[in-house]
């Protein structure tokens, strides 16, 4: 009787044993798949929401309604619906935040009583002047509030100077990687390849420049396929009638403007130009734009600004 009484309860002890270490065994199981799974799942939305405000931050400062729209696309494109996302912009719409908040199953868990676990995830993305960028045209405007919408002449022709930092013999364009006609055609038929930025001191180039300007100034228009054709109210941003422009502060020598300095970026549409040698001169409409470049916060702002998370 006693050797049975025995067997009994160590019968006991080792199911007593089983049992634990299978609630052991579950609980690591559950750390490991469902710890994992969660993990998985946030890096995910994570990515979601960096892109949803990435790509909505691309629509500032004047866009609110269309950088809402972008950041949801985005985010549901990415795994988010919108049922989990929220997007807010910043009053001054300078910045838009993107959240996502997700109720996501358990599985291994539900043996400890977890039967579900949120996971969130949260992005802003802030617009700032650029202070920093490639593919600048070599014309130039002087510093001075712009206004949207508003026509302005980015070279002048000797007989037409609209800029008052213009003339003796400076008529707006500017040398970006060497001197002579042929250089400065392709800077503005294409854009500048190297990286120019704020404080910078660059040479003028002397002269009308007019057959140079009419070609270049022809190409980037008839460049532009858009349906409709691009205006200032509506335009796609990677237009080829948009030109990069250096905003600048002339320096002068001996009663000429040999340099300038680079006090920041803008960004302008082109309207028309004047294709006759002393007339020639190009004008565009100021829009604002974001662009690939580097940022400084509290820099001079001439609309054209940058992209960059801050969370």
């Amino acid at each position: 009787m006693r050797l049975r009484s025995i067997t009994r309860s160590e019968n006991g002890n080792a199911l007593a044993i089983v049992g634990l270490a299978l609630v052991v065994l579950l609980g690591s199981a559950a750390l490991v798949t469902d710890g994992g799974y969660l993990y998985l799942t946030k890096q995910r939305m994570v990515n979601a929401v960096d892109s949803a405000a990435l790509a909505a931050g691309q629509e500032l400062p004047d866009r609110a309604s269309t950088a809402q729209a972008v950041a949801y696309s985005y985010a549901e494109d990415n795994g988010c619906p919108a049922s989990e996302v929220a997007v807010n912009i910043s009053e001054d719409h300078r910045e838009v935040r993107v959240t996502a908040t997700r109720e996501v199953p358990l599985f291994f868990a539900r043996v400890l009583g977890l039967v579900s676990s949120q996971v969130g995830a949260q992005a802003t993305a802030r617009i700032d002047p650029v202070s920093a960028v490639e593919g600048v045209a070599p014309l130039s405007i002087s510093d001075q509030t712009l206004t949207f919408g508003i026509a302005y002449q980015l070279k002048d022709s000797p007989g037409d100077i609209s800029d008052p930092d213009h003339g003796s013999g400076w008529l707006g364009p500017i040398s970006l990687g060497g001197n002579g006609a042929n250089v400065y055609r392709f800077n503005l038929m294409y854009g500048y390849d190297g990286t120019l930025k704020t404080g910078d001191l660059i040479n003028t180039e002397t002269g009308n420049m007019s057959g140079p300007t009419t070609q270049s100034i022809a190409y980037r228009i008839d460049q532009c396929s858009h349906t409709p054709s691009c205006t200032v109210d509506h335009f796609a941003p990677d237009c080829p009638r948009i030109l990069l422009v250096p905003v600048v502060e002339p320096i002068v020598e001996g009663n000429q403007v040999k340099r300038v300095r680079i006090l920041g970026f803008s960004s302008f549409l082109i309207d028309s130009y004047v294709e006759s040698g002393n007339e020639n001169y190009v004008k565009g409409y100021f829009v604002k734009r974001v662009v690939s470049g580097a940022t400084t916060t509290g820099a001079a702002d001439y609309g054209l600004y940058g992209v960059h998370l801050i969370d």
